[in-house]
């Protein structure tokens, strides 16, 4: 159960409540997890609390993003680098956002994973 809404440490209320994701790496260890949101309507309010903790974000960027019936909206992406911690937001759907937190080093290796994929799908 998650803590009482009035607690210190509840979840903030633009949290979905039913999906956090740990992915532990091969030690067992967790280096990434990540967490829906209530999607682009609470994304200021995400952006917002994750500032109050981080900072500004390092990139912030605004996207249009439009679903199979045609229906446009305007979402924000935002990555906040810190010297261990990198922090991204984004929205893959009109109506879907993603929070994900990482070990720099895992963000990286993440990264390289994704190059080498695209490099792959070329040939």
């Amino acid at each position: 159960m998650p803590p009482d809404t009035n607690s210190p440490t509840a979840l903030p209320t633009w949290v979905k409540r039913d999906r956090l994701f740990l992915e532990p790496n091969k030690g067992g260890k967790v280096d990434r997890f990540y967490l829906t949101t209530l999607g682009p309507q609470v994304q200021e309010r995400v952006i917002e609390s994750v500032t109050g903790r981080f900072g500004p974000p390092t990139v912030l960027d605004k996207q249009v993003k439009q679903n199979a019936m045609g229906v446009k909206v305007e979402v924000l992406f935002a990555q906040w680098n810190t010297a261990d911690t990198v922090v991204v937001h984004e929205c893959s759907q009109v109506n879907a956002c993603t929070l994900f937190f990482s070990t720099a080093e895992a963000y990286s290796q993440l990264q390289e994973r994704r190059k080498q994929e695209l490099k792959r799908d070329k040939l």
